[in-house]
């Protein structure tokens, strides 16, 4: 069945000729999917040789390039009319692409590029059959584009979230047994829930490098600090949940330390509104944290919800994009003593609103049995 976008796919047509662009070349996972609805968006990679790309113009529906194999599915199942293809391994998605600019006329024009996802041998296929062509990167104007969401949107996000919220916390109310048990019953819980895929970690004890993440076969042990950290899609769009609890008992430090943290996110997501930066957004969280004599570890506090595990602006030191009206954010700040949780709002001028499906502030004990 033919899939309808949730956002307005004709936004990036005003987009491309503000910026005086011809054209522009979509290969990344987030604006494949929101341009064309292709199926495999999701899981493309830089440099395979299957990745499908779009080509979008300020005057015209967008053409999604993609393997022979996929365009049956891609037919089915997306929204983009104009689908052409190549043969898959063999041929170049850039190269395909191309010989689609030159046309539609458009071989000496200015070409928007993803110079940020586009690897350089698919950078060459498409210069190389383009030699009249100007390139311009186009990366900072896609981050930007469908960065609010339309109701339809908000609506599926919110929904993803509470079906998140609602998996997780379920298996940990009859949580037992070893790390690796109740992670594959939170993972179990995520699979019912009506969502497309899960992932995450739940993690006992001091906190392991990010590469060896692996839940351990061994039982919890008493007042050993949890680290859970899930997300899923639903209908192509993330949900992700955050949250630190203890087994048996807390220390009376990390009782306070909890507390701290719960009033300083909550300080500062009061001061969140449409019009910050990144950059600001981040100030405001880490000064709160400094506050309640948090440190902010690492350099990142949370970023906005959309398709694929992430979307810009990202709330980290050195963004400049801009939080707009209709954007869904997620600060989950980490801090050097250990606690972090996810709180994810919706943002308007006038500040910042929680939707269902954040983890409840309470303390979190287990009883690790």
């Amino acid at each position: 069945m033919r899939l309808k976008p949730l956002h307005d796919v004709g936004e990036i047509n005003g987009r491309l000729r503000d910026a005086n662009l011809d054209a522009a070349v979509v290969m990344s996972p987030r604006n494949l999917y929101l341009l064309t609805g292709y199926p495999r968006a999701n899981g493309q990679r830089p440099g395979y040789r299957r990745s499908g790309c779009a080509i979008a113009y300020p005057d015209a529906q967008p053409t999604l390039v993609t393997g022979r194999f996929q365009e049956e599915i891609a037919l089915i199942r997306g929204w983009a009319r104009d689908v052409t293809t190549f043969t898959d391994y063999v041929e170049s998605p850039l190269a395909r692409a191309a010989e689609v600019v030159e046309r539609r006329g458009l071989a000496s024009g200015r070409i928007g590029i993803e110079e940020r996802w586009i690897p350089l041998e698919f950078y060459r296929d498409f210069a190389r059959n383009l030699p009249q062509a100007v390139l311009v990167g186009c990366d900072e104007l896609l981050a930007a584009l469908w960065a609010s969401k339309t109701p339809a949107e908000i609506s599926v996000l919110t929904d993803g979230q509470r079906r998140l919220a609602g998996a997780v916390e379920s298996a940990l109310q009859r949580a037992s047994g070893t790390e690796e048990q109740i992670h594959q019953s939170i993972l179990s819980a995520i699979r019912k829930s009506g969502t497309q895929t899960g992932w995450g970690h739940f993690e006992a004890g001091p906190r392991r490098a990010y590469r060896d993440l692996r839940s351990g076969d061994q039982p919890l042990k008493h007042g050993a600090r949890l680290s859970i950290e899930y997300g899923c899609t639903y209908e192509q769009y993330s949900a992700h949940y955050v949250r630190t609890g203890w087994v048996q008992k807390a220390a009376a430090e990390d009782i306070e330390n909890h507390d701290r943290y719960i009033r300083a996110v909550g300080a500062s997501i009061g001061r969140m509104r449409a019009g910050q930066s990144g950059a600001e957004a981040f100030a405001t969280i880490k000064a709160a944290l400094e506050s309640e004599g948090l440190v902010l570890c690492p350099r990142t506090a949370g970023h906005v919800l959309g398709v694929g595990p992430a979307e810009r602006p990202e709330l980290e030191p050195s963004e400049q994009l801009r939080l707009k009206t209709g954007m869904l954010v997620c600060v989950d700040p980490g801090t050097t003593v250990g606690v972090r949780f996810s709180t994810t709002m919706l943002i308007s001028d006038r500040g910042a609103t929680l939707i269902p499906g954040n983890p409840p502030s309470e303390l979190l004990v287990l009883s690790g049995t």
